[in-house]
């Protein structure tokens, strides 16, 4: 991560504390909230593209990505869900 605006210390505390954050979440997330959340996000997965345009961008992501060719992840590489 890098920002025009912020000094790479102040960066990583903001990166810190979002981790911390989320551990928290997760320890305190009840285990069935857990449960639906996860069955959720491998739904979303291993959901096929919708039309030939989402497929062709997973595939030009793969191409323009140096190194990358990973053509049967399901998320593309330089995106986050």
């Amino acid at each position: 991560m890098q920002s025009n605006t912020t000094d790479p210390v102040a960066v990583d505390k903001r990166i810190e504390a979002h981790l911390a954050a989320i551990k928290d979440l997760l320890t305190s997330m009840p285990d069935e909230e857990f449960e639906d959340s996860l069955e959720a996000l491998i739904a979303v997965k291993l959901e096929k593209p919708k039309n030939l345009k989402k497929e062709t961008d997973l595939y030009f992501v793969e191409i323009s990505t140096p190194k990358a060719y990973i053509f049967d992840r399901s998320t593309p590489f330089l995106s986050y869900v």
